[in-house]
C-alpha cells in the first residue's frame, strides 16, 4: 500500500537498467567514434568526436517521448531504404560458396558461443516496454513493434550475408570494420557515386545517433524517475560525462570488443529476463489487464441469451 515500499524494491532493478543504458551508450559512442577517425577524420581527435555525438544525445533527452518518437520517425527513412539498398548491392561479389553448408553439422555448441556477443547488435527493443507505459494501451500498437523489431533483424542479416560471401570467414575475421570494407568494395553502375562509404557513413551517422540517443533518453528518464527529478537537466548532465568517462576509459579496440562481448551477456538478462520476471508478477499481483480484457459475468450472460 505505501508507495515507498515499491521505490524500495525497484530501485535495484532501476539502477540494472540505467548501467546497461549507460555502458552500451558509451559503447555506441565510441564504436562510432573510433571507424570516423580510421575512415574519414584522420586528424580529428577521437575525444571531439564522442563528446560531439554525447551533446546531441543530452540534447534530445531534455524532451518528451513525442518529440523523440517524431525523431525517430523521420530518421526511418533516411537509414532504412538507404541501407536496403547498400546492403543488396554489397552482393556483387558474392561467393555462395563461402556460406556453404547452408546447415551446419556439428559445432552447435561454439555456434551458441558465437552468437551471444552478436546479440548486443539486436538489442534496444526494450526501450518500446519503456515508451508502453507512457501511451495509451491498444492492442494495434503491437504489429507496428513487431516489425520495428523485424526491420533491422533483416538488415543485419543481409549485411552479414554480403560480408561472408564476399571475403569468406577467415578474411572477415581479421577486419576490425568489415562492414566498411564491404562498402569500398562496392561499385555503383554508371560511376554516380565513385565513394560509397561516403554515403553509408551518412546513413550510420543518422543510426548511431537513434541508438545512443533512444538509449541515453532511457536512461536518463529513470534516473529522473528514481530521484524524483523535476528537471531532466539535473541527471542529464552528469550522465552524460559519466557516459564520455566510460567510453573513454577504454584502452584500444580490442579492449572495446572485450567489453561488448560481456555487455551482450547482461543485456540478454535486461531484455528478456527482468521483463519476464515483471510480466510474472504483475500476473500474481492481477495487474497485467487480464480483467480489463474479460467482459463481466452478468453481461456476457445476457448478450448470450
Amino acid at each position: 500500500k505505501g508507495k515507498w515500499v515499491g521505490r524500495i524494491f525497484a530501485f535495484p532493478f532501476q539502477l540494472v537498467y540505467v548501467a546497461y543504458w549507460a555502458f552500451v551508450t558509451a559503447i555506441v559512442v565510441r564504436t562510432f567514434g573510433e571507424v570516423v577517425v580510421t575512415a574519414v577524420l584522420t586528424n580529428t581527435p577521437l575525444e571531439v568526436i564522442v563528446g560531439t555525438m554525447l551533446l546531441l544525445c543530452l540534447l534530445l533527452s531534455l524532451y518528451r517521448f513525442e518529440v523523440v518518437a517524431r525523431v525517430n520517425e523521420v530518421l526511418l527513412l533516411f537509414i532504412v531504404v538507404p541501407a536496403l539498398g547498400i546492403s543488396l548491392s554489397s552482393f556483387q561479389s558474392a561467393r555462395f560458396e563461402f556460406i556453404q553448408p547452408f546447415w551446419p553439422t556439428g559445432h552447435w555448441l561454439d555456434i551458441a558461443k558465437g552468437t551471444m556477443p552478436a546479440m548486443t547488435t539486436y538489442l534496444g527493443f526494450e526501450t518500446m516496454l519503456l515508451v508502453n507505459g507512457h501511451i495509451e494501451r491498444n492492442k494495434t500498437l503491437l504489429k507496428p513493434q513487431v516489425y520495428g523489431v523485424i526491420t533491422p533483424g533483416v538488415l543485419y542479416l543481409l549485411i552479414v550475408l554480403a560480408g561472408t560471401m564476399a571475403f569468406g570467414y577467415e578474411e572477415l575475421i581479421r577486419q576490425a570494420w568489415p562492414t566498411l570494407e564491404l562498402i569500398k568494395s562496392v561499385t555503383v553502375p554508371g560511376l554516380i557515386l565513385e565513394r560509397l562509404e561516403a554515403v553509408f557513413l551518412g546513413v550510420w551517422v543518422a543510426a548511431v545517433f537513434t541508438t545512443a540517443g533512444n538509449w541515453f533518453y532511457s536512461a536518463n528518464w529513470m534516473v529522473s524517475e528514481m530521484f524524483s527529478l523535476k528537471r531532466r537537466q539535473w541527471s542529464a548532465v552528469p550522465l552524460a560525462i559519466a557516459i564520455y568517462y566510460i567510453a573513454m576509459s577504454t584502452g584500444n579496440i580490442h579492449e572495446l570488443f572485450a567489453i561488448t562481448d560481456t555487455i551482450s551477456y547482461l543485456g540478454m538478462v535486461v531484455a528478456f529476463g527482468l521483463p519476464l520476471l515483471f510480466l510474472v508478477l504483475a500476473m500474481v499481483r492481477k495487474m497485467d489487464g487480464r480483467k480489463e480484457q474479460q467482459p463481466p459475468k452478468e453481461e456476457s450472460t445476457r448478450e448470450a441469451g
